[in-house]
């Protein structure tokens, strides 16, 4: 799937979580958004990414790209969007167990 599809989809799936008042859900796809994009940055200077967003991100804050408060920022992002992805994988962890 190309960059310009994966930035579409993300984006309405926040505008779709927004109305609904789904605020872990605009967290989750907001960094979603920014790993495209810290993948993008690279690739669009001909760099190496890795899957991992944080490294793509040290790459570019190594590189002068981005300064270290915005590094804080995406850094806080990433951990806001994970921790509500892993509540919901230990709920329905949770919700299986008690099915057996």
């Amino acid at each position: 799937m190309d960059t310009v599809t994966l930035l579409h989809d993300e984006a309405r799936h926040i505008a779709h979580a927004r109305s609904g008042s789904a605020h872990a859900a605009v967290v989750f796809h907001c960094g979603r958004l920014l790993e495209v994009i810290s993948r993008q940055a690279l690739e669009g200077i001909g760099l190496d990414t890795s899957l991992n967003v944080y490294s793509n991100l040290k790459k570019l804050e190594d590189l002068s790209l981005i300064d270290r408060p915005l590094v804080y920022l995406t850094n806080a992002l990433r951990h806001s969007a994970t921790v509500p992805a892993m509540r919901g994988a230990r709920s329905a962890i949770a919700t299986l167990r008690s099915r057996q």
